[in-house]
């Protein structure tokens, strides 16, 4: 005869996932003290909902070919928020509610990128003081990722600025 333990499945509010198994088949389980300590013989398991795909990343990030484009992350991506709480105010809001501060958002980071484009073609007009070029522009502007796209700036939808 034989026993399947037959798990149970509940999801709280904070998209934690309980998984529980217990029953008969664990009361006499030599090994059981190494899974629980229950007296009822029932074991718990607490897993996020995205927690497969952290996992998922974290292997990745590990991986040869992805450490060396990990090790810039800090130079490409976390210097652009850096910048945009230091120098362009993004500390603190000074709006309500989430359709104004996403707007005030997009504003901002469009904003950084002209600002970023600007210094581009800037520096591709003007070479450096030993005659090569400071940057490829071409290059550049191929990686220019906006992290908000301009279309909100073609719809009809009101922009709430006050």
């Amino acid at each position: 005869m034989t026993f399947f333990i037959t798990p149970f499945h509940y999801t709280d509010c904070f998209s934690v996932r309980q998984i529980g198994y217990g029953g008969n088949l664990c009361k006499t389980c030599p090994t059981r003290r190494m899974c629980t300590e229950n007296a009822r013989c029932e074991k718990t398991v607490l897993r996020h909902v995205w927690q497969d795909y952290v996992e998922m990343a974290e292997h990745v990030r590990h991986m040869a070919v992805y450490r060396e484009l990990y090790r810039l992350r800090k130079e490409k991506i976390e210097r652009v928020f850096a910048d945009a709480k230091e120098k362009h105010g993004m500390r603190y809001t000074q709006y309500r509610g989430l359709a104004q501060v996403t707007n005030w958002v997009k504003l901002k980071f469009a904003a950084m990128n002209l600002k970023k484009i600007a210094t581009w073609k800037w520096n591709a007009r003007h070479p450096a003081p030993d005659g090569g070029k400071r940057t490829r522009t071409e290059e550049n502007l191929a990686a220019v990722s906006l992290l908000f796209p301009f279309s909100f700036l073609l719809t009809n939808k009101k922009i709430a600025l006050a």
